[in-house]
């Protein structure tokens, strides 16, 4: 895991992708943008919704690291081989449409038994967007917490406790 950057079942694609040219050109690792930060934000978000959700995030990590190159360290576990950079790559392209499938699809159809299948579908659009492979597609983070406090409203049927934004009204909505 972390040593690249982040955790790897947590890491966007971009930032694997990141991490194996630095590691094929011995350079130093560099801090997060905000796109890495929504799309492992989305995986956060998911994993609090429901088992079910839950179980997808699950999935999709283990589908991650099977998937990523493996070399034998010197202690004699295997771990991702951030230096096979072409084979990262090849797991990066495909990131996208596996969290797609396996969490936001998941939340999308929640709430049919229960007639809140418009709001659950709304947060799992929410989801798709934090999973966008273009990391530019992505929400920022101010659009995140609009988003997730009107799911919350319509679920609840009440105004959302918090009377401080999450993202502070000074900044620019990125964070």
């Amino acid at each position: 895991g972390a040593g690249a950057g982040g955790t790897v079942g947590w890491m966007a694609p971009e930032q694997m992708v990141q991490q194996a040219r630095r590691k094929r050109a011995g350079g130093q690792r560099s801090k997060p943008e905000t796109p890495v930060d929504v799309w492992a934000f989305g995986l956060l978000v998911a994993l609090m919704l429901s088992e079910e959700t839950a179980k997808g995030v699950g999935e999709f990590q283990r589908w991650v690291l099977r998937e990523l190159p493996r070399k034998v360290a010197a202690d004699g576990k295997a771990r991702v081989d951030f230096g096979d950079e072409e084979g990262v790559a090849r797991v990066a392209e495909g990131m996208a449409a596996k969290a797609v499938e396996l969490v936001a699809v998941r939340t999308e159809t929640m709430g049919a038994d229960c007639g809140d299948r418009g709001t659950w579908a709304a947060v799992g659009g929410l989801l798709r967007r934090c999973f966008a492979a273009e990391p530019s597609k992505r929400p920022r983070a101010r659009e995140c917490e609009e988003e997730l406090e009107r799911a919350y409203e319509e679920l609840a049927g009440e105004r959302h406790p918090s009377s401080n934004r999450l993202v502070s009204a000074g900044g620019s909505g990125s964070s």
